[in-house]
């Protein structure tokens, strides 16, 4: 079994974040055996509201993806499997992929939550190695330093879900999105597979 534990001489070189400053969505541990994929959804309700203006992961060979979202529909509290890609009732703060992930709002905006809102940090799990791995997942949210008056920022997700690509075929699939209103993009997360 593989651990993503870090040894006691890499804690003490590690310094804690101050939760002041840093709000860390860490899930409970979980164990994706080798050969398998696995699809765990963590949720927890705020206690505090919070403005953020950085998210930052540091990536790992078995998330696939991972998405932050705030519900809209109450979820289970705590770790359970949910065997989705996605649900309508989440809206998307952050995404993330295998590759170590930092997205840092424009000056003068933050993602805005309040006490009592419920977020999701959902796990689509691949273990390609032939040991299991047993973890946890962290996701590190800066709080901003500015008050609660920065403009609000989120996540538009577009594209279709009507994949169906033929094996050993060229083939493509086009999605369009017309939007209603005029948006200020200032970072991208394209998903795609080459197999």
């Amino acid at each position: 079994m593989v651990s993503a534990c870090a040894s006691a001489d890499e804690e003490a070189a590690t310094p804690a974040d101050d939760p002041a400053e840093t709000f860390l969505f860490t899930t409970d541990s979980f164990t994706v055996k080798a050969g398998t994929e696995r699809f765990l959804c963590h949720a927890i309700t705020l206690k505090e509201d919070l403005v953020i203006d950085r998210y930052s992961f540091p990536g790992a060979p078995y998330v696939h993806h991972l998405i932050l979202a705030r519900t809209v529909a109450p979820e289970p509290e705590g770790m359970a499997e949910c065997n989705i890609l996605f649900r309508t009732t989440w809206l998307p703060e952050f995404v993330a992929g295998t590759g170590e992930s930092n997205i840092e709002a424009p000056a003068g905006t933050g993602y805005h939550f309040k006490a009592g809102d419920q977020i999701v940090l959902q796990l689509h799990l691949l273990n390609a190695e032939t040991t299991d791995v047993t973890t946890s997942v962290t996701v590190k949210m800066r709080k901003a330093k500015a008050d609660k008056k920065l403009d609000p920022v989120g996540i538009k997700v577009f594209g279709s879900m009507a994949l169906a690509l033929p094996a050993k075929k060229a083939s493509k699939v086009v999605g369009t999105c017309t939007m209603k209103e005029d948006w200020n993009v200032f970072a991208v997360f394209p998903h795609m597979h080459y197999l």
